[in-house]
């Protein structure tokens, strides 16, 4: 069973840029992260930049120890379909792929959003029920001109958006887009659709057209929250018993990942977290500087 470190570790950097980087996170050496909680400092950027996986394809703006969440920016990763194509798919489970085993599922302070014309769109994971996600975009033939009406919101004419339910084992595995009608494309063709996951509140319809009429979507930064838990091998995984009756961790869970003395141990869906008593703030990951009483200051994202 893997120990955390009782205090800060070391010789490790605790920030990135304007990011604060809270253990269990780390950046550099391996005793300075969990793994599968390393990051990355790009210091060719100024300020650097905080990044998640080794291709630099997604930026770190926050951690949140309180939420469990990290909040990341990659390029849009929008799903279309064009010409006679009757249905796409994207293996969305490859945005963390190259790190095995990642402590990340995709929270549900996302959003699936879908711009188009009679047009579904599916967020899905393995297992049954496989969709975690879904919505549809209706319009008439002749009645395009709703997926250029910036004004309209995205209710199902031409536009629609959808919450994201929590994915119990880790990241959703596929995105799918597809006509409702084989035949839909012949009339569609100059307005194909579109289908992207993204923080809750950050579409907007006005901005998205005007990347898409200057061909730069596939540029655009698009936010993502991500939920994090610590694993634990084997038999520690928490149940399903566990999370439903909101109990409590196993003793020897709480003793190996909280070691602040004013902390406790909670369950989640893939492993557990920890969370400072009430009236207590800091890392509950750690002995030294972990939860203390009275005011303290906050870097961005703790």
């Amino acid at each position: 069973m893997t120990m955390l470190s009782p205090s800060s570790p070391a010789n490790c950097d605790t920030i990135c840029g304007d990011v604060a980087v809270p253990y269990p996170f780390g950046i550099g050496l391996p005793q300075c992260y969990l793994p599968g909680f390393n990051l990355t400092c790009d210091t060719s950027h100024d300020p650097p930049r905080l990044l998640l996986g080794d291709d630099g394809s997604l930026r770190v703006v926050e951690i949140s120890l309180r939420n469990n969440t990290v909040r990341v920016t990659g390029k849009a990763s929008a799903l279309t379909i064009t010409g006679k194509i009757i249905a796409a798919s994207d293996d969305f489970s490859s945005i963390l792929r190259a790190r095995g085993e990642a402590p990340y599922s995709l929270s549900t302070r996302n959003e699936l959003t879908l711009t188009g014309c009679n047009v579904q769109a599916m967020l899905l994971r393995d297992g049954n029920p496989a969709t975690i996600s879904g919505c549809a975009a209706l319009c008439s033939f002749n009645d395009t001109g709703v997926l250029t009406d910036e004004d309209e919101p995205c209710h199902g004419i031409g536009c629609c958006q959808a919450r994201i339910s929590m994915s119990k084992d880790g990241m959703p595995k596929e995105l799918s887009l597809q006509w409702f009608d084989q035949n839909s494309y012949k009339n569609l063709v100059s307005t194909a659709p579109y289908m992207l996951i993204a923080e809750e509140g950050w579409f907007n319809k006005r901005r998205f057209i005007g990347e898409l009429d200057r061909k730069t979507h596939q540029n655009l930064e698009v936010p993502i929250v991500l939920h994090w838990e610590v694993s634990q091998p084997g038999p520690s995984r928490p149940s399903a018993t566990l999370r439903s009756q909101n109990q409590i961790c196993p003793q020897e869970v709480a003793n190996n990942i909280c070691k602040s003395k004013h902390s406790h141990c909670k369950p989640g869906n893939r492993g557990y977290s920890c969370q400072c008593d009430e009236g207590y703030h800091g890392n509950p990951y750690l002995v030294s500087g972990g939860c203390s009483g009275g005011s303290n200051k906050f870097f961005k994202g703790q």
